[in-house]
């Protein structure tokens, strides 16, 4: 690839020799000859300064607000790799040297360079982390290559390590090189660790501690495992971040929001691994579930049901990475997408809800007319916990009201009269609803049929709004529920589900009250459930797809990380048989229901 400082260069040149020309046909006396030259060269090399400074900028920050661009030719040559490798007994000796003066420098990402950027580092145990794809090919020199010290007058030393010709295992089974840093006056030792997923590190700026649900400012840089077929490399932005969620904050290994920033402190918009371009982040523990599948397997799931829709809607997606904050190992995590108005394609006049509150944990049914004539955006319970928000738009305009979510809600707990929709301007789509309930059947989404789920009203070209409705937040599905237990993550594996309905609880609320007053609705759920089938969702299906994110978790080492970092009571394999089992039981349970 060309140098475009170089290129930029030749072309203001040739701008200039252009410019010269015409003004030596023009002026023919030599002083003014001479003068003009002068001033065209003067002006031209300050333009040819200010265009190199602005392109050493733009290349060294990725486009972003903040930090290095991944190095695409950063790697030293092999044989210096290799050269940094010393046998057992000099390394040991050079490491017993070390031993016997005591560090002045505590470890951490400060020292080290992956790629260019900032390194994913656990302090405590002084590890450096390297995201590294088993299916590429890459060979160790390459691996170790990219790893450098902050100061180019450091030297790191490996330990020779027959691991080295087997990357892959090393790996899956989180195999430690054993390395030194070699600064001026003092040597430190350190482990390398590859993993399979890509990291992302968060480090705080501020000086504030992290308490509740407070905002921060912070520095994020994500790293994709080397090798990645069409993933960048390393990225480094800005970012505000805070704790979120309700019950799940309140456990050990909390969930997060992340908004990428610019320099002035606005938003900024990037693609993050191969989810979409934005500026709104979610990063979830995924920690009440022992297998930590069971989130990424539903959405993917749902995302399989809306293919064989008429009228898919759209929720989140997933990705796993291992997530450290302020050179703190943290844990396997999610990275996902937020439910708005980007992810369902909303236009300005359509209205989005999103439910936090169960119909009966507080009267909100009644404070809609409130929320109207105050122009508020949520309605609170007595405790200040949002019951029900509105996401779109996101301030108060002339589209926005509550007026289509206080029909809808009176519908399913109140009237149950479908005259009542009509007469707000509601247009249900039916298969919609059927579609939805029998998702929560199949996954047995218990903390979804009302709560944490969407309701999506699209605005008609005459009057009135379309109303769809989506779902959310499925960390109980496939037999764990909910259960007011912190000592256990809130969380119970209930086998007994898998042969059992439960209407308000294996269904969606909406559906109940449209079955109430139009049987037919079982056939729509009937057919449905025929189509799915018929399309391939099957006990097999679903299975082979928890087991594949299960196996990209075991052979990228970390789901043994996460173990040591957050132990539990099951090994992740025991849970995973039991709800592999559960699964196989509820379509063997659904298919003699819904026939």
């Amino acid at each position: 690839m060309k140098n475009p400082l170089r290129v930029t260069s030749v072309c203001l040149k040739e701008q200039a020799l252009f410019l010269y020309d015409t003004a030596r046909a023009m002026c023919f006396p030599a002083y003014k000859e001479a003068i003009m030259r002068k001033k065209i060269f003067t002006a031209l090399f300050a333009v040819i300064i200010i265009a190199a400074m602005a392109l050493v900028l733009m290349h060294d920050t990725d486009g972003g607000p903040a930090g290095k661009k991944s190095l695409p030719g950063g790697s030293k040559k092999a044989a210096e790799v290799e050269d940094s490798v010393l046998s057992e007994k000099k390394f040991e000796k050079k490491r017993q040297a070390a031993a016997e003066k005591e560090a002045e420098t505590a470890f951490s990402s400060d020292l080290l360079l992956w790629d260019g950027g900032e390194a994913a580092v656990d302090a405590a145990s002084a590890t450096v982390y390297i995201p590294y794809c088993t299916d590429a090919g890459v060979t160790w020199q390459e691996v170790l290559g990219r790893l450098t010290p902050a100061d180019h007058k450091s030297r790191i030393w490996y330990a020779a390590d027959q691991a080295m010709d087997t990357l892959s295992d090393a790996v899956e089974e989180g195999h430690a090189f054993r390395a030194l840093l070699d600064t001026e006056g003092e040597i430190l030792e350190f482990n390398v660790v590859l993993t399979g997923l890509p990291t992302l590190c968060i480090h705080k700026l501020d000086p504030e501690e992290i308490v509740r649900k407070e905002n921060h400012t912070g520095r994020i840089t994500l790293v994709s495992p080397l090798g990645s077929e069409g993933l960048q490399g390393a990225r480094k932005l800005n970012c505000s971040f805070h704790v979120r969620g309700n019950v799940t904050s309140l456990l050990k290994k909390k969930p997060y929001k992340i908004s990428l920033t610019d320099l002035r402190g606005g938003n900024y918009k990037a693609g993050l691994l191969d989810l979409r371009t934005d500026d709104d982040w979610i990063l979830n523990p995924l920690f009440s579930d022992e297998t930590r599948v069971r989130e990424a397997t539903a959405y993917a799931l749902w995302e399989r049901t809306g293919e064989l829709s008429d009228n898919p809607v759209p929720s989140s997606r997933i990705r796993y990475t291992e997530f450290f904050l302020d050179d703190s190992y943290q844990g396997i995590y999610g990275l996902m997408e937020p439910v708005d108005k980007k992810q369902l394609n909303l236009s300005e006049g359509d209205l989005l809800y999103k439910i936090d509150r169960w119909n009966d944990e507080y009267p909100y049914i009644d404070l809609y007319d409130e929320a109207e004539e105050g122009q508020d955006l949520e309605i609170l319970n007595d405790k200040g916990f949002t019951c029900v928000e509105i996401r779109y738009p996101l301030q108060w305009d002339r589209t926005a009201t509550w007026k289509p979510m206080q029909a809808f809600h009176e519908f399913c707990f109140k009237n149950g009269d479908p005259a009542a929709l009509n007469e707000a301007g509601l247009h249900i789509d039916r298969k919609n609803m059927a579609e939805m309930s029998l998702f929560c059947a199949m996954t047995h989404a218990m903390d979804n049929n009302w709560k944490n789920t969407f309701l999506v009203c699209r605005r008609r070209p005459d009057t009135g709004y379309d109303l769809f409705r989506t779902i959310w937040d499925l960390n109980y599905v496939f037999g764990d529920v909910f259960l007011y237990d912190p000592e256990n993550k809130f969380n119970y594996f209930d086998y007994f589900t898998a042969d059992a309905y439960q209407p308000g609880k294996d269904s969606s609320w909406d559906f109940e009250a449209f079955l109430a007053e139009d049987p037919s609705m079982r056939d729509i759920l009937c057919d449905q459930w025929k189509e799915w089938r018929k399309g391939g969702i099957s006990a097999d299906y679903v299975c082979a797809a928890a087991r594949s994110n299960y196996d990209t978790l075991r052979r990228s080492g970390a789901l043994a990380r996460e173990m040591e970092r957050w132990p539990q009571e099951n090994t992740p394999e025991e849970a995973m048989e039991r709800m592999e089992d559960w699964i196989a039981r509820r379509f063997d349970f659904l298919d003699s229901c819904l026939k």
